[in-house]
C-alpha cells in the first residue's frame, strides 16, 4: 500500500459524502418536513419499555443515571478537597520551616495524617457507592473505577512538589 492511500481514501470519502449531501435538498426523503418521533427506542428491551415510559412521564431519570451524576459530583468534590488539603499542608509546613519551629512541624504532620485518614474514609464510602452503581448499571454501559485514596494522595503531593498547581476544581 502506498503512502498516498490514506489521502486517496480521504478524497474518495469526501467526494462520496459531498455526492450524498448534494445541494442540501432532502425534500425527496421519506418524512421530510415532519417532526421526528423519538418516543420509542427500538433497541430498548420490551421488558424495560413500560418502566421507561412511566419515568419519562414523571420526568424522572433511571436510578443508575442519577447515581452516576451523584458519583461524578462526589468524585470531583473529593479531589477538590484533596487539592485544598495538599495546598494547606504544604503552605503550613513552609511557614513552620521558615519560623524554624519543629514543634509546629510535628503538629502539622499530625494534622496531615488525620486529614489523609479522613480522605481515605471518604474514598472508602465513595467506593462502596461505586460498587452499588456497577451492579445496577445496565449491560453495555461503562463501569466506574474505584478511587485509590493513597494513589490520589501521592499524586497530589507529587504534583505540588513539581510546582504544578493542584487544582481539579477549576
Amino acid at each position: 500500500m502506498s503512502d498516498d492511500a490514506p489521502k486517496n481514501q480521504q478524497s474518495w470519502l469526501n467526494a462520496h459524502v459531498e455526492n450524498l449531501i448534494g445541494d442540501g435538498n432532502v425534500s425527496h426523503l421519506r418524512g421530510a418536513g415532519k417532526r421526528l418521533v423519538l418516543d420509542e427506542n427500538p433497541y430498548e428491551p420490551e421488558t424495560q419499555r413500560m418502566a421507561n415510559r412511566v419515568m419519562k412521564a414523571r420526568r424522572r431519570l433511571p436510578t443508575w443515571i442519577q447515581m452516576k451524576q451523584e458519583l461524578d459530583e462526589t468524585h470531583d468534590g473529593l479531589l477538590s478537597r484533596l487539592s485544598r488539603l495538599v495546598r494547606t499542608y504544604r503552605s503550613q509546613m513552609a511557614d513552620a520551616q521558615r519560623a524554624n519551629n519543629p514543634a509546629l512541624s510535628v503538629e502539622i504532620e499530625a494534622w496531615w495524617k488525620t486529614a489523609c485518614q479522613l480522605f481515605r474514609d471518604s474514598a472508602h464510602n465513595y467506593n462502596r457507592r461505586i460498587l452499588t452503581y456497577n451492579i445496577s448499571v445496565p449491560q453495555g454501559f461503562d463501569q466506574r473505577l474505584l478511587l485509590n485514596a493513597d494513589e490520589e494522595i501521592n499524586t497530589a503531593l507529587q504534583r505540588h512538589d513539581a510546582g504544578v498547581s493542584v487544582r481539579w476544581d477549576s
